[in-house]
């Protein structure tokens, strides 16, 4: 998110924070999706680096074939540099 907020919810992303507390689902990794998922869109990846994790759409605008994590700071590495088909499940489709 360019301006630090995330456009589904307005939190402020330049904390470092990056995970969300669900009522449903509990602590889940932060990540932007392309507007084809709605706010609130929790996903089940499925990449061995992260260890099968849930994570929910709290931001838009990238690509449709797209995830992008939201990561601690800018300058941090992600510990997947670029993951090819993902395979994910769709859990809970929007809020």
């Amino acid at each position: 998110s360019c301006s630090g907020r995330l456009g589904c919810n307005g939190q402020n992303a330049k904390n470092g924070n990056i995970y969300y507390n669900d009522k449903e689902y509990g602590k889940v990794r932060i990540v932007a999706a392309s507007s084809m998922f709605p706010c609130g869109t929790i996903l089940k990846m499925h990449v061995k680096a992260y260890n099968n994790m849930y994570v929910i759409v709290l931001d838009r605008g990238v690509d449709s074939s797209m995830i992008d994590l939201l990561k601690e700071s800018q300058r941090s590495k992600s510990p997947v540099r670029t993951v090819n088909n993902v395979v994910f499940d769709i859990v809970r489709y929007g809020y």
